[in-house]
């Protein structure tokens, strides 16, 4: 009788934890404006099949993200729960797969303690929680890496190869197509391979094939990748300092505001450390092979940033897929610890009150994190001017958006399928030229734009009547985006009425224009 309870138990407990890390996903998934970048996502998923690449080729991302959401989002529909909810799937998608490379590689019960930290992650949970590639990128980079361990381990020498090395080159080549950090976890896996052959590792052959195929479905997007990487434009984050890399650290246990949490991150990475040296520990090849995956996994963090000082592109919410492997460090570590304070007469009771602590410091922590993102707007107080201008802008009237960032979350509200804020003239964006690299501008359909050389009057303007007016929204940097609408400094239009946008601390401006007389 006692052998069915043994095996519930552990299912109970993993039903547990992804039900907890459900919850952390799912819940009030509509409760936060849309972000513009999420905004960016849903643009581009409105695309028809066939121009989703073409209009995301001038972007650094490449399309897989855009394909799956315009999948997703034909069946569920577009409000921001909706948009959020494909990488919320995949967030707790997540940890699951954490759990099921952690039983295999580390032991059970070291499994739900990573199952668990992933969970609890802010970083991961920021991650699930928006309508990005992030979670998508996390995920596949964390298959990628159990599935290519598992060859190099060999625990199933049973399975159909054939099988277990397609599945793998699925997930490498998932990796490569949903964010630029993919290459750099490519990079680690093929040195991780490369150094266990020269060890004579059985199955680096497998593994080799499985990154080869993964690596040759990527090769089509190979030119956009070399562009973007050498066309010496700037990118949006500046070059990283050593400070980042403790802040990624902080923000995957401890989260982005201060918390309780963050005094949970200096002994999760003491035991970190404890976890990464006792891994390499183990004599046997599979051993060798489980430390070195792992410490790979993580490395992606510094590999990123060592990237980054030649061409800035560091963010931490690029590197969710350095949260499991971190995670499995840290319970490999608590373990190495728990055994060293048995022998030196710590009590099982003592101990466990210990580790209670600090997972309650990084539950603290997310519900820092999970109150904040609830209670938070988006970037742009975009809701506020929706409704604003469907209140004043009349028929002949243009709505003109000053920066790519303004018009994607106006765009979403007014023309989304499910509830759109009803406007009485048409949304454009205004092209001045100097708009900083990146951005989401080439995402934005050329139809709907209006350059810096073009006509403001009446006949020349689409849709402006002749005694129409101009709304020109400025919701990211008000002044700069007003300063950069040159045809206020050359009087082509003349401001007649100015109005401030405020919503939850947040401000933007709306000018009401009216072309000048000739």
């Amino acid at each position: 009788m006692d052998q069915p309870r043994i095996r519930i138990l552990p299912v109970g407990a993993l039903l547990l934890i992804l039900a907890g890390a459900a919850a952390l996903r799912f819940v009030l998934l509509d409760a936060r404006e849309l972000f513009r970048d999420e905004a960016a996502s849903w643009l581009l998923a409105q695309s028809p099949w066939a121009n989703i690449i073409p209009r995301s080729s001038r972007e650094p991302y490449p399309p897989l993200f855009a394909f799956a959401l315009k999948a997703f989002l034909g069946i569920v529909g577009d409000g921001p729960a909706a948009l959020r909810a494909l990488s919320a799937a995949t967030g707790l998608a997540l940890v699951g797969v954490t759990w099921a490379w952690a039983r295999e590689a580390i032991g059970l019960r070291a499994a739900f303690l990573a199952a668990v930290l992933v969970a609890l992650s802010p970083l991961a949970i920021a991650n699930a929680r928006e309508a990005r590639m992030y979670a998508l990128e996390s995920l596949f980079a964390v298959l990628a890496w159990w599935l290519l361990w598992r060859l190099l381990a060999g625990r199933r020498p049973s399975s159909p190869r054939p099988l277990a090395v397609a599945a793998a080159a699925l997930a490498v080549a998932g990796e490569l197509w949903a964010l630029p950090t993919g290459v750099a976890a490519f990079g680690l896996q093929t040195a991780v391979v490369v150094a266990l052959a020269w060890r004579r590792q059985p199955g680096t052959r497998a593994a080799g094939i499985a990154l080869a195929i993964g690596f040759a479905a990527f090769l089509p997007w190979i030119p956009r990748l070399l562009s973007v990487a050498t066309d010496g434009r700037p990118f949006w984050t500046p070059a990283p300092g050593l400070a980042t890399l403790l802040e990624t650290l902080a923000v995957a246990f401890g989260g982005w505001q201060p918390s309780p949490g963050w005094i949970a991150v200096l002994p999760l990475a003491v035991l970190a450390g404890v976890g990464f040296r006792t891994l390499f520990r183990g004599r046997s090849p599979v051993a060798f092979a489980t430390g070195l995956a792992i410490s790979a996994g993580a490395a992606i963090v510094l590999a990123w940033w060592v990237a980054s000082l030649w061409r800035p592109a560091y963010d931490s919410r690029y590197l969710g897929a350095a949260v499991p492997p971190l995670a499995m460090a840290i319970a490999v570590g608590a373990g190495g610890v728990a055994a060293w304070m048995r022998r030196a007469g710590w009590t099982p009771r003592t101990l466990g009150a210990a580790g209670a602590a600090l997972l309650v410091l990084v539950g603290a922590g997310t519900a820092t994190f999970e109150a904040n993102w609830i209670s938070g707007t988006g970037l742009e107080p975009a809701r506020a001017a929706s409704v604003l201008l469907a209140r004043r802008v009349q028929a002949g009237d243009v709505v003109l958006a000053a920066d790519p960032q303004t018009y994607f979350p106006l765009a979403y509200l007014l023309e989304r399928r499910s509830e759109p804020i009803e406007l009485a003239a048409s949304l454009r964006y205004w092209s001045s030229g100097l708009e900083p690299a990146f951005l989401g501008g080439d995402l934005i359909p050329t139809d709907r734009i209006v350059r810096a050389d073009a006509g403001l009057g009446p006949g020349e303007l689409a849709g402006l009547s002749s005694t129409g007016s101009i709304w020109l929204v400025a919701l990211t940097d008000p002044g700069g985006e007003v300063a950069r609408f040159t045809p206020l400094a050359t009087r082509r239009v003349i401001e007649v009425e100015r109005l401030t946008v405020v919503d939850h601390g947040d401000r933007g401006l709306i000018l009401r224009l009216v072309p000048a007389p000739r």
